[in-house]
């Protein structure tokens, strides 16, 4: 049984919060292990701003996607707007905080795209996650 009313709007305001916290700690887990390798150093060493910037672009957009797609297993055939939802809290979020931290030129550098990168990915994943994935609330 699917929930209705009130309980409907808590689940998908806990399903949203989880998916956009979770996205942008994966995505500062994943940029803090590839950091740590001895790859990340030489790369970005021959290749100045596009070795710092694309695969940190790339993390991004494949954390949300692998979080776009935990939201289609759960959420069903309301991934996608969800994940629309969820998309624009990273953004709204990261936006914010660069925007208290480092002021508006913080956002005139490449890596302000990255929360654009995990947004984008939360909705590849989402709109594959609910087709791959049964809807939950369908029932079996």
């Amino acid at each position: 049984m699917r929930p209705t009313g009130w309980l409907a709007l808590a689940v998908d305001v806990l399903l949203v919060a989880a998916v956009s916290i979770g996205a942008i700690k994966l995505f500062e887990l994943g940029l803090r292990e590839f950091a740590a390798t001895a790859f990340w150093k030489d790369w970005a060493a021959g290749h100045a701003f596009a070795g710092r910037l694309v695969p940190a672009l790339a993390i991004a957009a494949a954390c949300g996607c692998f979080a776009g797609l935990v939201l289609g297993g759960f959420a069903g055939a309301r991934a996608l707007r969800l994940g629309g939802f969820a998309a624009a809290v990273v953004v709204a979020l990261d936006f914010g905080g660069t925007l208290v931290s480092d002021g508006p030129r913080g956002l005139l550098t490449g890596f302000a795209l990255a929360p654009v990168c995990i947004g984008l990915g939360l909705l590849a994943g989402a709109a594959l996650g609910r087709k791959l994935m049964p809807d939950p609330a369908a029932g079996a």
